[in-house]
């Protein structure tokens, strides 16, 4: 049994996921408003409180144990981190380490604190003699701290973390088989930010951010209708926002 968190900037997500008779099953998921008042909606009203609060609620409605979870994974946000697939020359794990290192402090060279770096190797590369594949992941030890003392108020004793992209990675492979030819590609509209996805078999893994989401969306048919947040959210999520 699994939990997986996300805690988002408009909703929290929770999902339950329990294997049985050799298959992965969902047997709870869910998703609770931030805010109870949508109008009151601002990502500068974001914290520690916020956060545990609609986490501790969307367990209680979902009938979930938060003392019994055993395994937890939360989602670092991947504007609060870093998501590549490297092509590089085969080396010792030591020097491969160094060289990720590097490669991660260079695309988080705002961090404020040490970064923490995970990889993977896909294999030898199909197209460079003497090269491998590298899936790298990187976050800042602030980012782990931050969402670590949030996932201790909430009342979860030990978790693991995970970033938006592999999450969207796993969960498109786990239920979808890669095109043969040309590319997919996976978008993740969220409301601050939307995440753009791209794989294709033996093609290189592209992950590319936005810094606008839903919410810009939402602000600019406000402006345009004269209308508030609530009345616009609700228009844009049930007819789009061609106006």
């Amino acid at each position: 049994m699994a939990l997986g968190i996300d805690l988002g900037s408009f909703d929290s997500k929770v999902v339950e996921l329990i294997e049985s008779n050799d298959a992965v099953q969902v047997k709870a998921m869910g998703t609770r408003p931030i805010f109870s008042d949508i109008s009151a909606y601002s990502t500068e009203k974001l914290n520690k409180s916020v956060w545990s609060n609609t986490i501790q609620q969307l367990c209680k409605e979902k009938k979930l144990s938060i003392k019994k979870q055993k395994q937890v994974a939360f989602s670092i946000p991947s504007s609060k981190a870093i998501f590549k697939h490297l092509v590089t020359l085969e080396m010792d794990k030591e020097e491969l380490v160094g060289t990720l290192e590097l490669e991660a402090k260079k695309q988080l060279s705002g961090a404020k604190s040490d970064i923490i770096i995970d990889y993977h190797i896909m294999g030898q590369s199909k197209t460079e003699i003497d090269k491998i594949n590298v899936l790298l992941a990187a976050t800042t030890r602030n980012e782990v701290k931050r969402i670590n003392g949030i996932s201790k108020q909430i009342g979860f004793k030990n978790v693991l973390f995970n970033s938006d992209p592999i999450a969207l990675l796993n969960c498109f492979l786990a239920n979808y088989d890669i095109s043969d030819e040309g590319v997919d590609v996976i978008i993740h509209s969220g409301s601050s930010y939307t995440g753009i996805l791209v794989v294709g078999r033996d093609q290189h893994i592209f992950f590319r951010e936005i810094d606008k989401g839903n919410d810009a969306f939402i602000r600019e048919v406000m402006s345009n209708k004269n209308l508030n947040y609530s009345e616009t959210a609700s228009l844009v999520f049930k007819n789009g926002v061609n106006y």
